[in-house]
């Protein structure tokens, strides 16, 4: 009698557990269709083993939004973002401002400033081309991710440009973005 209420509970938590990341699948794919209506793009819904992206284009760009996770028990999630288009032909990283790369500055590492006080303050800068970082880094470029660093309650923000895309990548899910 006891292997057999044992292995009840055993398969009641396994169905608990299939409906759980069910309902939380069904959000994230309502929230991906969302997207994609908005923008006129495609959803590929995602499922039990693996996670919604939606593509869509807009001047003269292509996009893919999805998302990944890093670590192994304790997940973090990382919404991207993956623009293919007439980008600049360059390289560049885009990140904030931290204690290492500040403990690193005092070792001699430094960064590109592309002179905004402000901006060049809270963001580490690498890159292959100065003149053409100031160029693609203009104030509209740096209010954007500055919106975006402030969202989800968390400062992670990554913007990386290579070769004509950029992928731009935030900690949280897309489903828990307000606006």
């Amino acid at each position: 009698m006891e292997d057999f209420v044992f292995i009840f509970f055993v398969i009641a938590l396994v169905v608990v557990g299939i409906i759980v990341g069910s309902v939380k699948n069904q959000a994230t794919n309502a929230t991906y269709d969302r997207l994609a209506r908005k923008h006129r793009g495609v959803l590929q819904p995602g499922g039990f083993f693996s996670r919604p992206t939606v593509q869509f284009s807009r001047d003269d760009a292509r996009y893919l939004v999805n998302h990944v996770a890093t670590g192994g028990k304790n997940k973090t999630y990382f919404t991207q973002v993956h623009v293919f288009g007439p980008l600049p032909q360059m390289r560049c990283e885009i990140y904030p401002e931290g204690m290492w790369s500040t403990l690193g500055k005092l070792v001699g590492m430094t960064d590109i400033e592309i002179g905004s006080f402000e901006f060049d303050r809270q963001y580490v800068i690498k890159g292959s081309t100065v003149a053409m970082l100031r160029e693609v880094i203009n104030a509209q470029v740096q209010v954007l991710l500055s919106r975006l660093r402030s969202m989800l309650g968390n400062n992670d923000i990554y913007m990386t440009i290579n070769a004509g895309s950029m992928i731009m990548k935030k900690r949280g899910l897309f489903r828990d973005f307000r606006s």
